[in-house]
Protein backbone atom coordinates (compact mmCIF):
# COMPACT_ATOMS: atom_id res chain seq x y z
CA UNK A 1 0.00 0.00 0.00
CA UNK A 2 2.92 2.35 -0.60
CA UNK A 3 0.86 4.40 -3.03
CA UNK A 4 -1.66 5.36 -0.30
CA UNK A 5 0.88 7.40 1.66
CA UNK A 6 -0.24 10.88 2.62
CA UNK A 7 -3.92 10.00 2.33
CA UNK A 8 -6.99 9.70 4.47
CA UNK A 9 -7.92 6.04 4.91
CA UNK A 10 -11.39 4.78 5.69
CA UNK A 11 -11.92 1.86 8.09
CA UNK A 12 -15.04 -0.28 7.95
CA UNK A 13 -15.83 -1.20 11.57
CA UNK A 14 -18.61 -3.54 12.68
CA UNK A 15 -17.59 -3.62 16.34
CA UNK A 16 -16.56 -7.28 16.16
CA UNK A 17 -13.12 -8.46 17.17
CA UNK A 18 -11.77 -8.39 13.58
CA UNK A 19 -12.57 -4.78 12.79
CA UNK A 20 -11.76 -3.55 16.31
CA UNK A 21 -8.31 -5.14 15.99
CA UNK A 22 -7.87 -3.27 12.71
CA UNK A 23 -8.98 -0.04 14.39
CA UNK A 24 -6.54 -0.60 17.27
CA UNK A 25 -3.66 -1.20 14.85
CA UNK A 26 -4.49 1.92 12.85
CA UNK A 27 -4.52 3.92 16.07
CA UNK A 28 -1.06 2.61 16.92
CA UNK A 29 0.41 3.81 13.62
CA UNK A 30 1.04 7.23 15.11
CA UNK A 31 3.53 5.61 17.49
CA UNK A 32 5.49 3.95 14.68
CA UNK A 33 8.94 5.56 14.11
CA UNK A 34 8.88 8.13 11.30
CA UNK A 35 5.10 7.78 11.13
CA UNK A 36 4.80 11.52 10.75
CA UNK A 37 6.31 11.20 7.27
CA UNK A 38 3.39 9.10 6.08
CA UNK A 39 0.83 11.77 7.01
CA UNK A 40 -1.98 9.23 7.20
CA UNK A 41 -5.31 10.01 8.80
CA UNK A 42 -8.21 7.68 9.48
CA UNK A 43 -11.98 7.87 9.18
CA UNK A 44 -13.99 5.05 10.71
CA UNK A 45 -17.37 4.03 9.29
CA UNK A 46 -19.80 1.98 11.39
CA UNK A 47 -22.74 0.32 9.59
CA UNK A 48 -26.01 -0.32 11.42
CA UNK A 49 -27.73 -3.05 9.40
CA UNK A 50 -31.06 -2.61 11.23
CA UNK A 51 -31.48 -6.39 11.00
CA UNK A 52 -31.94 -7.23 14.68
CA UNK A 53 -33.10 -5.64 17.91
CA UNK A 54 -30.49 -3.53 19.64
CA UNK A 55 -28.33 -3.02 16.54
CA UNK A 56 -28.63 0.78 16.71
CA UNK A 57 -27.67 0.96 20.39
CA UNK A 58 -24.74 -1.35 19.72
CA UNK A 59 -23.55 0.69 16.71
CA UNK A 60 -23.71 3.91 18.74
CA UNK A 61 -21.66 2.28 21.49
CA UNK A 62 -19.03 1.23 18.92
CA UNK A 63 -18.90 4.81 17.64
CA UNK A 64 -18.21 6.13 21.13
CA UNK A 65 -15.28 3.71 21.54
CA UNK A 66 -13.85 4.69 18.15
CA UNK A 67 -14.24 8.35 19.03
CA UNK A 68 -12.15 7.81 22.17
CA UNK A 69 -9.56 6.15 19.92
CA UNK A 70 -9.42 9.28 17.76
CA UNK A 71 -10.75 7.58 14.62
CA UNK A 72 -13.55 10.08 13.82
CA UNK A 73 -16.43 7.58 13.51
CA UNK A 74 -19.43 8.08 11.24
CA UNK A 75 -22.58 6.01 11.78
CA UNK A 76 -24.22 4.68 8.58
CA UNK A 77 -27.74 3.27 8.83
CA UNK A 78 -28.98 0.93 6.10
CA UNK A 79 -32.40 1.81 4.72
CA UNK A 80 -34.84 -1.08 4.17
CA UNK A 81 -38.39 -0.75 2.79
CA UNK A 82 -40.97 0.16 5.41
CA UNK A 83 -42.47 -2.81 7.17
CA UNK A 84 -39.82 -5.22 5.92
CA UNK A 85 -37.92 -7.42 8.34
CA UNK A 86 -34.60 -7.85 6.51
CA UNK A 87 -33.62 -10.84 8.62
CA UNK A 88 -36.50 -12.78 7.02
CA UNK A 89 -35.25 -12.26 3.48
CA UNK A 90 -34.08 -15.50 1.83
CA UNK A 91 -31.14 -13.61 0.30
CA UNK A 92 -30.49 -11.38 3.30
CA UNK A 93 -26.71 -11.85 3.13
CA UNK A 94 -26.62 -10.77 -0.52
CA UNK A 95 -28.90 -7.76 -0.04
CA UNK A 96 -27.11 -6.63 3.12
CA UNK A 97 -23.74 -6.89 1.36
CA UNK A 98 -24.95 -4.73 -1.51
CA UNK A 99 -26.43 -2.04 0.74
CA UNK A 100 -23.42 -2.12 3.07
CA UNK A 101 -20.85 -1.59 0.33
CA UNK A 102 -22.91 1.16 -1.27
CA UNK A 103 -23.28 2.95 2.08
CA UNK A 104 -19.55 2.60 2.78
CA UNK A 105 -18.67 3.75 -0.73
CA UNK A 106 -20.85 6.85 -0.57
CA UNK A 107 -19.53 7.72 2.88
CA UNK A 108 -15.93 7.28 1.72
CA UNK A 109 -16.57 9.50 -1.31
CA UNK A 110 -18.32 12.18 0.73
CA UNK A 111 -15.42 12.24 3.22
CA UNK A 112 -12.77 12.46 0.46
CA UNK A 113 -11.50 8.94 1.17
CA UNK A 114 -10.47 6.78 -1.78
CA UNK A 115 -9.09 3.84 0.21
CA UNK A 116 -11.23 1.69 2.48
CA UNK A 117 -9.68 -0.84 4.86
CA UNK A 118 -11.57 -4.06 5.59
CA UNK A 119 -10.82 -6.52 8.39
CA UNK A 120 -11.09 -9.80 6.45
CA UNK A 121 -8.59 -12.31 7.83
CA UNK A 122 -7.15 -15.75 7.08
CA UNK A 123 -10.11 -17.66 8.53
CA UNK A 124 -12.48 -15.59 6.37
CA UNK A 125 -10.36 -16.56 3.38
CA UNK A 126 -10.69 -20.27 4.20
CA UNK A 127 -14.47 -19.89 4.51
CA UNK A 128 -14.67 -18.06 1.19
CA UNK A 129 -12.70 -20.74 -0.64
CA UNK A 130 -14.80 -23.50 0.93
CA UNK A 131 -18.01 -21.71 -0.08
CA UNK A 132 -16.75 -21.40 -3.65
CA UNK A 133 -15.85 -25.08 -3.72
CA UNK A 134 -19.35 -25.92 -2.52
CA UNK A 135 -20.79 -23.66 -5.25
CA UNK A 136 -18.95 -25.54 -7.98
CA UNK A 137 -16.09 -23.14 -8.63
CA UNK A 138 -12.87 -24.65 -9.93
CA UNK A 139 -9.44 -23.50 -11.09
CA UNK A 140 -8.84 -19.75 -10.86
CA UNK A 141 -12.25 -19.32 -9.23
CA UNK A 142 -10.73 -20.65 -6.00
CA UNK A 143 -8.15 -17.91 -5.44
CA UNK A 144 -10.37 -16.35 -2.80
CA UNK A 145 -10.33 -12.71 -1.75
CA UNK A 146 -7.59 -10.51 -3.14
CA UNK A 147 -5.54 -8.11 -0.97
CA UNK A 148 -6.98 -5.15 -2.88
CA UNK A 149 -9.79 -4.56 -5.36
CA UNK A 150 -12.27 -2.04 -6.72
CA UNK A 151 -15.16 -1.58 -4.32
CA UNK A 152 -17.88 -4.13 -5.24
CA UNK A 153 -21.63 -3.64 -5.61
CA UNK A 154 -21.24 0.02 -6.67
CA UNK A 155 -21.29 -0.11 -10.47
CA UNK A 156 -23.02 2.93 -11.94
CA UNK A 157 -22.62 5.11 -8.83
CA UNK A 158 -20.45 8.11 -9.63
CA UNK A 159 -17.46 8.64 -7.41
CA UNK A 160 -17.56 5.07 -6.13
CA UNK A 161 -16.79 2.65 -8.94
CA UNK A 162 -13.95 3.78 -11.22
CA UNK A 163 -15.15 7.38 -11.37
CA UNK A 164 -15.04 10.73 -9.66
CA UNK A 165 -11.95 12.26 -11.22
CA UNK A 166 -11.30 13.58 -14.69
CA UNK A 167 -8.27 11.68 -15.95
CA UNK A 168 -6.31 11.80 -19.19
CA UNK A 169 -7.57 12.97 -22.54
CA UNK A 170 -9.11 10.20 -24.54
CA UNK A 171 -8.44 11.67 -27.98
CA UNK A 172 -5.78 13.70 -29.61
CA UNK A 173 -6.00 14.77 -33.24
CA UNK A 174 -2.97 15.13 -35.46
CA UNK A 175 -2.56 16.05 -39.09
CA UNK A 176 -2.85 13.14 -41.53
CA UNK A 177 0.04 14.48 -43.58
CA UNK A 178 3.50 14.25 -42.00
CA UNK A 179 4.60 17.67 -43.22
CA UNK A 180 1.69 19.49 -41.59
CA UNK A 181 2.35 20.55 -38.02
CA UNK A 182 -0.80 20.47 -35.90
CA UNK A 183 -0.97 20.96 -32.17
CA UNK A 184 -2.93 18.14 -30.48
CA UNK A 185 -6.41 19.23 -29.40
CA UNK A 186 -8.33 17.59 -26.54
CA UNK A 187 -11.72 16.20 -27.53
CA UNK A 188 -13.22 14.17 -24.72
CA UNK A 189 -12.25 13.35 -21.17
CA UNK A 190 -11.79 9.96 -19.57
CA UNK A 191 -13.21 9.21 -16.16
CA UNK A 192 -10.84 8.19 -13.38
CA UNK A 193 -10.76 7.69 -9.64
CA UNK A 194 -13.07 5.50 -7.59
CA UNK A 195 -12.90 3.76 -4.21
CA UNK A 196 -10.57 0.83 -3.63
CA UNK A 197 -10.78 -1.65 -0.79
CA UNK A 198 -7.75 -3.14 0.99
CA UNK A 199 -7.50 -6.19 3.25
CA UNK A 200 -4.32 -5.73 5.30
CA UNK A 201 -5.23 -8.49 7.79
CA UNK A 202 -5.67 -11.26 5.24
CA UNK A 203 -2.42 -13.06 6.26
CA UNK A 204 -3.46 -13.20 9.95
CA UNK A 205 -5.69 -15.63 11.81
CA UNK A 206 -8.71 -14.69 13.89
CA UNK A 207 -6.85 -15.92 16.98
CA UNK A 208 -4.11 -13.36 16.37
CA UNK A 209 -6.72 -10.60 16.06
CA UNK A 210 -8.27 -11.62 19.38
CA UNK A 211 -4.80 -11.47 20.91
CA UNK A 212 -4.32 -8.00 19.40
CA UNK A 213 -7.50 -6.68 21.01
CA UNK A 214 -6.53 -8.21 24.33
CA UNK A 215 -3.03 -6.72 24.15
CA UNK A 216 -4.34 -3.22 23.43
CA UNK A 217 -7.21 -3.58 25.90
CA UNK A 218 -9.73 -2.99 23.10
CA UNK A 219 -13.30 -4.14 23.75
CA UNK A 220 -15.41 -5.74 21.04
CA UNK A 221 -18.97 -6.99 20.66
CA UNK A 222 -20.22 -10.42 19.62
CA UNK A 223 -22.99 -10.60 17.03
CA UNK A 224 -25.08 -13.56 18.22
CA UNK A 225 -26.67 -13.97 14.79
CA UNK A 226 -23.28 -15.15 13.48
CA UNK A 227 -23.75 -18.29 15.58
CA UNK A 228 -26.99 -19.24 13.82
CA UNK A 229 -25.98 -21.83 11.22
CA UNK A 230 -29.38 -21.61 9.52
CA UNK A 231 -29.19 -17.85 8.91
CA UNK A 232 -26.61 -17.59 6.10
CA UNK A 233 -24.46 -20.00 4.04
CA UNK A 234 -21.32 -18.49 5.60
CA UNK A 235 -22.61 -19.23 9.09
CA UNK A 236 -23.23 -22.83 8.04
CA UNK A 237 -19.70 -23.14 6.63
CA UNK A 238 -18.29 -21.59 9.81
CA UNK A 239 -20.14 -24.09 11.98
CA UNK A 240 -18.94 -26.94 9.76
CA UNK A 241 -15.31 -25.82 10.09
CA UNK A 242 -15.55 -25.53 13.88
CA UNK A 243 -16.49 -29.18 14.19
CA UNK A 244 -13.00 -30.05 12.84
CA UNK A 245 -14.50 -33.09 11.12
CA UNK A 246 -13.62 -31.95 7.62
CA UNK A 247 -11.01 -33.92 5.61
CA UNK A 248 -7.48 -32.54 5.75
CA UNK A 249 -7.65 -30.80 2.30
CA UNK A 250 -10.60 -28.75 3.60
CA UNK A 251 -8.91 -27.54 6.79
CA UNK A 252 -8.13 -23.81 7.03
CA UNK A 253 -4.37 -24.07 6.47
CA UNK A 254 -4.71 -26.18 3.34
CA UNK A 255 -7.52 -24.04 1.91
CA UNK A 256 -5.54 -20.83 2.38
CA UNK A 257 -2.40 -22.36 0.87
CA UNK A 258 -4.40 -23.52 -2.13
CA UNK A 259 -5.86 -20.03 -2.56
CA UNK A 260 -2.35 -18.54 -2.44
CA UNK A 261 -1.07 -20.97 -5.09
CA UNK A 262 -4.00 -20.22 -7.38
CA UNK A 263 -3.58 -16.49 -6.77
CA UNK A 264 0.07 -16.70 -7.83
CA UNK A 265 -0.94 -18.64 -10.94
CA UNK A 266 -3.52 -15.95 -11.76
CA UNK A 267 -0.88 -13.23 -11.26
CA UNK A 268 1.45 -15.03 -13.66
CA UNK A 269 -1.22 -15.25 -16.34
CA UNK A 270 -2.19 -11.62 -15.79
CA UNK A 271 1.46 -10.65 -16.26
CA UNK A 272 1.65 -12.64 -19.49
CA UNK A 273 -1.56 -11.03 -20.73
CA UNK A 274 -0.19 -7.59 -19.79
CA UNK A 275 3.00 -8.29 -21.75
CA UNK A 276 0.95 -9.40 -24.73
CA UNK A 277 -1.10 -6.20 -24.45
CA UNK A 278 2.08 -4.13 -24.35
CA UNK A 279 3.21 -5.80 -27.56
CA UNK A 280 -0.03 -4.80 -29.28
CA UNK A 281 -0.47 -1.42 -30.91
CA UNK A 282 -3.49 0.72 -30.09
CA UNK A 283 -3.94 2.46 -33.42
CA UNK A 284 -7.10 4.38 -32.56
CA UNK A 285 -9.30 4.77 -29.57
CA UNK A 286 -12.05 7.30 -30.24
CA UNK A 287 -13.98 7.98 -27.05
CA UNK A 288 -16.57 9.97 -29.00
CA UNK A 289 -18.05 6.67 -30.15
CA UNK A 290 -16.07 4.13 -28.11
CA UNK A 291 -14.30 2.69 -31.16
CA UNK A 292 -11.05 0.81 -30.64
CA UNK A 293 -8.66 -0.22 -33.42
CA UNK A 294 -5.80 -2.46 -32.36
CA UNK A 295 -3.10 -4.40 -34.17
CA UNK A 296 -2.08 -7.69 -32.59
CA UNK A 297 0.12 -10.70 -33.07
CA UNK A 298 -1.04 -13.22 -35.61
CA UNK A 299 -0.30 -15.86 -32.96
CA UNK A 300 -1.23 -15.82 -29.31
CA UNK A 301 2.19 -16.80 -27.98
CA UNK A 302 5.61 -17.28 -29.52
CA UNK A 303 5.62 -20.32 -31.75
CA UNK A 304 8.33 -22.90 -31.34
CA UNK A 305 8.95 -26.56 -30.61
CA UNK A 306 6.75 -27.74 -27.74
CA UNK A 307 7.29 -31.19 -26.21
CA UNK A 308 4.31 -33.45 -26.72
CA UNK A 309 3.83 -34.03 -23.00
CA UNK A 310 3.67 -30.24 -22.41
CA UNK A 311 1.41 -29.39 -25.36
CA UNK A 312 -1.92 -29.64 -23.52
CA UNK A 313 -0.69 -27.49 -20.63
CA UNK A 314 0.75 -24.95 -23.10
CA UNK A 315 -2.56 -24.71 -25.00
CA UNK A 316 -4.57 -24.22 -21.79
CA UNK A 317 -2.21 -21.50 -20.60
CA UNK A 318 -2.27 -19.79 -24.00
CA UNK A 319 -6.07 -19.83 -24.02
CA UNK A 320 -6.17 -18.28 -20.54
CA UNK A 321 -3.65 -15.58 -21.42
CA UNK A 322 -5.37 -14.63 -24.67
CA UNK A 323 -8.79 -14.67 -22.99
CA UNK A 324 -7.48 -12.21 -20.39
CA UNK A 325 -6.09 -9.99 -23.13
CA UNK A 326 -9.38 -10.01 -25.01
CA UNK A 327 -11.36 -9.28 -21.85
CA UNK A 328 -9.24 -6.16 -21.28
CA UNK A 329 -10.03 -5.01 -24.81
CA UNK A 330 -13.72 -5.88 -24.53
CA UNK A 331 -14.04 -4.02 -21.22
CA UNK A 332 -12.87 -0.87 -22.99
CA UNK A 333 -15.85 -0.86 -25.35
CA UNK A 334 -18.53 -3.02 -23.73
CA UNK A 335 -21.62 -1.58 -22.00
CA UNK A 336 -21.73 -4.55 -19.61
CA UNK A 337 -20.78 -4.47 -15.96
CA UNK A 338 -19.21 -7.93 -15.89
CA UNK A 339 -17.52 -9.72 -18.76
CA UNK A 340 -17.51 -13.48 -18.33
CA UNK A 341 -14.03 -14.95 -18.60
CA UNK A 342 -15.52 -18.13 -20.06
CA UNK A 343 -17.17 -16.17 -22.87
CA UNK A 344 -13.74 -15.12 -24.13
CA UNK A 345 -12.82 -18.70 -25.07
CA UNK A 346 -14.67 -18.79 -28.42
CA UNK A 347 -13.40 -15.28 -29.20
CA UNK A 348 -9.80 -16.37 -28.55
CA UNK A 349 -10.20 -19.29 -30.95
CA UNK A 350 -11.86 -17.04 -33.54
CA UNK A 351 -9.03 -14.48 -33.47
CA UNK A 352 -6.22 -16.99 -33.04
CA UNK A 353 -7.36 -20.25 -34.68
CA UNK A 354 -3.83 -21.63 -34.35
CA UNK A 355 -3.95 -21.44 -30.56
CA UNK A 356 -4.92 -25.11 -30.29
CA UNK A 357 -2.23 -26.16 -32.74
CA UNK A 358 0.91 -24.07 -32.10
CA UNK A 359 3.01 -26.21 -34.47
CA UNK A 360 0.84 -25.36 -37.48
CA UNK A 361 2.85 -23.03 -39.73
CA UNK A 362 0.13 -21.98 -42.19
CA UNK A 363 -3.53 -21.67 -41.35
CA UNK A 364 -6.33 -22.53 -43.71
CA UNK A 365 -7.86 -19.14 -44.63
CA UNK A 366 -11.25 -20.69 -44.00
CA UNK A 367 -10.36 -21.07 -40.33
CA UNK A 368 -9.84 -17.35 -39.81
CA UNK A 369 -12.84 -15.37 -38.61
CA UNK A 370 -13.36 -11.84 -39.84
CA UNK A 371 -16.32 -10.84 -37.68
CA UNK A 372 -17.97 -11.92 -34.44
CA UNK A 373 -19.62 -10.49 -31.31
CA UNK A 374 -18.78 -11.16 -27.66
CA UNK A 375 -19.56 -9.33 -24.43
CA UNK A 376 -21.66 -6.71 -26.20
CA UNK A 377 -18.74 -5.82 -28.51
CA UNK A 378 -18.54 -6.37 -32.25
CA UNK A 379 -15.13 -7.46 -33.59
CA UNK A 380 -14.34 -6.84 -37.24
CA UNK A 381 -11.04 -7.74 -38.85
CA UNK A 382 -9.64 -4.98 -41.02
CA UNK A 383 -7.84 -6.21 -44.14
CA UNK A 384 -6.02 -3.46 -45.95
CA UNK A 385 -2.93 -3.45 -48.11
CA UNK A 386 -2.15 0.02 -46.79
CA UNK A 387 -1.59 -1.53 -43.38
CA UNK A 388 1.59 -3.16 -44.65
CA UNK A 389 4.50 -1.08 -43.29
CA UNK A 390 7.44 -0.10 -45.42
CA UNK A 391 10.62 -2.05 -44.74
CA UNK A 392 12.70 -0.53 -41.99
CA UNK A 393 10.09 2.10 -41.17
CA UNK A 394 8.72 0.61 -37.94
CA UNK A 395 10.38 0.11 -34.56
CA UNK A 396 11.83 -3.31 -33.90
CA UNK A 397 9.33 -3.84 -31.09
CA UNK A 398 6.56 -3.99 -33.70
CA UNK A 399 8.25 -6.33 -36.13
CA UNK A 400 6.45 -9.32 -34.66
CA UNK A 401 3.05 -7.70 -35.20
CA UNK A 402 1.06 -8.92 -38.17
CA UNK A 403 0.36 -5.68 -40.12
CA UNK A 404 -2.85 -7.18 -41.45
CA UNK A 405 -4.01 -8.57 -38.11
CA UNK A 406 -5.93 -5.40 -37.27
CA UNK A 407 -9.24 -5.53 -35.44
CA UNK A 408 -11.92 -2.86 -35.01
CA UNK A 409 -13.94 -3.13 -31.79
CA UNK A 410 -17.25 -1.26 -31.51
CA UNK A 411 -20.29 -1.37 -29.28
CA UNK A 412 -22.73 -4.01 -30.52
CA UNK A 413 -25.78 -2.39 -32.21
CA UNK A 414 -28.96 -2.37 -30.16
CA UNK A 415 -31.29 -5.26 -30.89
CA UNK A 416 -34.78 -4.28 -32.00
CA UNK A 417 -36.42 -6.44 -29.33
CA UNK A 418 -34.53 -5.03 -26.34
CA UNK A 419 -34.95 -1.88 -24.27
CA UNK A 420 -32.43 0.85 -25.06
CA UNK A 421 -30.63 2.77 -22.30
CA UNK A 422 -32.54 5.92 -21.38
CA UNK A 423 -32.03 8.55 -18.68
CA UNK A 424 -34.62 11.22 -17.86
CA UNK A 425 -33.26 14.58 -16.67
CA UNK A 426 -35.86 16.89 -15.08
CA UNK A 427 -35.72 20.66 -15.59
CA UNK A 428 -33.65 22.57 -13.07
CA UNK A 429 -36.78 24.10 -11.53
CA UNK A 430 -38.32 20.68 -10.94
CA UNK A 431 -39.04 19.77 -7.29
CA UNK A 432 -36.96 16.62 -7.92
CA UNK A 433 -33.94 18.81 -8.41
CA UNK A 434 -34.78 21.47 -5.84
CA UNK A 435 -35.27 18.82 -3.16
CA UNK A 436 -32.06 16.93 -3.88
CA UNK A 437 -31.29 15.61 -0.38
CA UNK A 438 -27.63 16.63 -0.31
CA UNK A 439 -27.33 20.02 -2.04
CA UNK A 440 -23.82 20.47 -0.66
CA UNK A 441 -22.76 17.41 -2.65
CA UNK A 442 -23.97 18.73 -6.00
CA UNK A 443 -20.94 18.97 -8.27
CA UNK A 444 -19.59 22.41 -8.97
CA UNK A 445 -20.48 23.26 -12.58
CA UNK A 446 -17.33 22.81 -14.65
CA UNK A 447 -17.60 23.94 -18.28
CA UNK A 448 -17.19 21.05 -20.67
CA UNK A 449 -15.24 21.21 -23.88
CA UNK A 450 -18.64 20.44 -25.44
CA UNK A 451 -20.46 22.70 -26.05
CA UNK A 452 -18.72 26.10 -25.69
CA UNK A 453 -19.45 27.91 -22.47
CA UNK A 454 -22.67 29.92 -22.43
CA UNK A 455 -22.51 32.82 -19.99
CA UNK A 456 -26.27 33.34 -20.18
CA UNK A 457 -26.73 30.26 -17.99
CA UNK A 458 -27.08 31.25 -14.37
CA UNK A 459 -24.17 30.39 -12.10
CA UNK A 460 -26.71 28.95 -9.67
CA UNK A 461 -28.08 26.51 -12.25
CA UNK A 462 -28.72 23.06 -10.92
CA UNK A 463 -26.76 20.25 -12.46
CA UNK A 464 -28.08 16.73 -12.40
CA UNK A 465 -25.89 14.10 -10.74
CA UNK A 466 -23.61 12.14 -13.06
CA UNK A 467 -25.36 9.15 -14.62
CA UNK A 468 -23.69 6.19 -16.28
CA UNK A 469 -25.36 5.88 -19.68
CA UNK A 470 -25.13 2.54 -21.47
CA UNK A 471 -22.30 1.47 -19.17
CA UNK A 472 -19.91 3.68 -21.19
CA UNK A 473 -20.51 7.41 -20.72
CA UNK A 474 -20.77 9.41 -17.52
CA UNK A 475 -23.02 12.37 -18.27
CA UNK A 476 -24.71 15.15 -16.35
CA UNK A 477 -26.94 17.95 -17.60
CA UNK A 478 -28.00 21.41 -16.62
CA UNK A 479 -31.51 21.50 -18.02
CA UNK A 480 -32.78 25.09 -18.07
CA UNK A 481 -35.71 24.17 -20.30
CA UNK A 482 -39.24 23.89 -18.85
CA UNK A 483 -39.51 20.19 -19.76
CA UNK A 484 -37.67 16.96 -18.98
CA UNK A 485 -34.96 15.81 -21.37
CA UNK A 486 -33.89 12.31 -22.32
CA UNK A 487 -30.45 10.86 -22.90
CA UNK A 488 -30.98 7.99 -25.34
CA UNK A 489 -29.35 6.42 -28.41
CA UNK A 490 -29.27 8.15 -31.80
CA UNK A 491 -31.83 6.61 -34.18
CA UNK A 492 -31.95 6.43 -37.94
CA UNK A 493 -35.15 8.48 -38.06
CA UNK A 494 -33.43 11.24 -36.02
CA UNK A 495 -30.72 11.93 -38.59
CA UNK A 496 -32.70 13.81 -41.26
CA UNK A 497 -34.54 16.07 -38.81
CA UNK A 498 -31.42 16.89 -36.79
CA UNK A 499 -29.32 17.69 -39.88
CA UNK A 500 -32.17 19.79 -41.25
CA UNK A 501 -32.19 21.89 -38.08
CA UNK A 502 -28.48 22.73 -38.30
CA UNK A 503 -26.99 25.72 -40.05
CA UNK A 504 -25.06 24.91 -43.26
CA UNK A 505 -21.73 25.30 -41.47
CA UNK A 506 -22.72 23.09 -38.55
CA UNK A 507 -24.25 20.56 -40.92
CA UNK A 508 -20.92 20.17 -42.77
CA UNK A 509 -19.08 19.81 -39.48
CA UNK A 510 -21.61 17.26 -38.22
CA UNK A 511 -21.31 15.18 -41.39
CA UNK A 512 -17.53 15.22 -41.12
CA UNK A 513 -17.67 14.17 -37.47
CA UNK A 514 -20.06 11.30 -38.19
CA UNK A 515 -17.93 9.97 -41.04
CA UNK A 516 -14.76 10.03 -38.92
CA UNK A 517 -15.90 9.28 -35.37
CA UNK A 518 -19.00 7.14 -35.95
CA UNK A 519 -19.09 5.60 -39.43
CA UNK A 520 -21.81 3.20 -40.52
CA UNK A 521 -24.06 1.63 -37.89
CA UNK A 522 -21.77 2.78 -35.09
CA UNK A 523 -23.52 6.17 -35.10
CA UNK A 524 -26.70 4.52 -33.83
CA UNK A 525 -24.92 3.77 -30.54
CA UNK A 526 -24.11 7.45 -29.84
CA UNK A 527 -25.89 9.17 -26.94
CA UNK A 528 -28.16 12.10 -27.80
CA UNK A 529 -30.07 14.63 -25.73
CA UNK A 530 -33.68 14.72 -26.87
CA UNK A 531 -37.05 16.09 -25.89
CA UNK A 532 -39.15 13.82 -23.72
CA UNK A 533 -42.12 13.88 -26.03
CA UNK A 534 -43.81 11.73 -28.64
CA UNK A 535 -41.68 13.25 -31.39
CA UNK A 536 -38.54 13.07 -29.24
CA UNK A 537 -36.68 15.71 -31.23
CA UNK A 538 -32.89 15.47 -30.88
CA UNK A 539 -31.38 18.66 -29.45
CA UNK A 540 -27.72 17.67 -29.13
CA UNK A 541 -25.18 14.92 -29.77
CA UNK A 542 -22.93 15.56 -26.77
CA UNK A 543 -19.94 13.33 -27.55
CA UNK A 544 -19.59 15.07 -30.93
CA UNK A 545 -20.12 18.53 -29.43
CA UNK A 546 -23.09 19.27 -31.70
CA UNK A 547 -26.13 21.20 -30.46
CA UNK A 548 -28.99 23.02 -32.14
CA UNK A 549 -28.45 26.77 -32.06
CA UNK A 550 -31.97 27.31 -30.76
CA UNK A 551 -31.25 25.48 -27.47
CA UNK A 552 -27.54 26.00 -26.85
CA UNK A 553 -28.34 28.60 -24.20
CA UNK A 554 -30.87 26.32 -22.54
CA UNK A 555 -29.05 23.03 -22.04
CA UNK A 556 -25.53 22.33 -20.90
CA UNK A 557 -23.73 19.07 -20.35
CA UNK A 558 -20.54 17.42 -19.25
CA UNK A 559 -19.69 14.00 -20.62
CA UNK A 560 -16.74 11.67 -20.04
CA UNK A 561 -15.92 8.19 -21.23
CA UNK A 562 -15.68 5.52 -18.55
CA UNK A 563 -12.38 4.62 -16.93
CA UNK A 564 -10.32 2.31 -19.11
CA UNK A 565 -6.99 0.53 -18.88
CA UNK A 566 -5.20 -0.38 -22.08
CA UNK A 567 -1.83 -0.87 -20.48
CA UNK A 568 0.83 1.33 -18.99
CA UNK A 569 1.56 4.42 -21.06
CA UNK A 570 -1.18 3.78 -23.62
CA UNK A 571 -4.12 5.70 -22.14
CA UNK A 572 -2.53 9.02 -23.04
CA UNK A 573 -1.36 8.11 -26.52
CA UNK A 574 -4.56 7.66 -28.51
CA UNK A 575 -4.58 9.07 -32.00
CA UNK A 576 -7.56 9.89 -34.18
CA UNK A 577 -6.66 10.48 -37.81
Amino acid sequence: MDHVRNQKLGIAVSGGVDSMALAALCRQLKYVPRASETKLSFQAFVVDHKARDGSTTEAQSVCRRLDRMGLNPVLLTLQWPDGLDPSKLPDFETQARRLRYQALGRAARDHATQCLLLAHHRDDQAETVLMRLASGHRGLGLQGMTPSAEIPECWGIHGLHQSGEREVLANRVRASKPNVQTEPKPLLGLEGGGIRIYRPLLPFSKASLIATCVFYNTRWVEDTTNQDATRTPRNAIRRLRRTRRLPLPFQSKELVQMAMRIHERAKDRNTRAENLLKACEVIIFDARSGRLVVRMHSRALSAGPIPEDHLEKHVIRAQHVVSRLLRRLVETVSPKENISFRSMGPAAKAMFPGIENPDLEVLDPGQESSSFTVGGVHFCRLISSSAEPAAGKIPSSRVRLDPKHIWVLTRQPYASNTDVPTISIPPRTSPQVASFPYPQLLPTPVPSRFPPSRTQLSRSSHWSPFHLWDGRYWIRLCNASPSPLLVRPFREKDLKLFRGSLSPERKRKFDDLLSVAAPGKLRWTLPVIAEESEMGKVLAVPTLGMVLEEVERVIRWEVRYKKIDLGKGKNDGFIVH
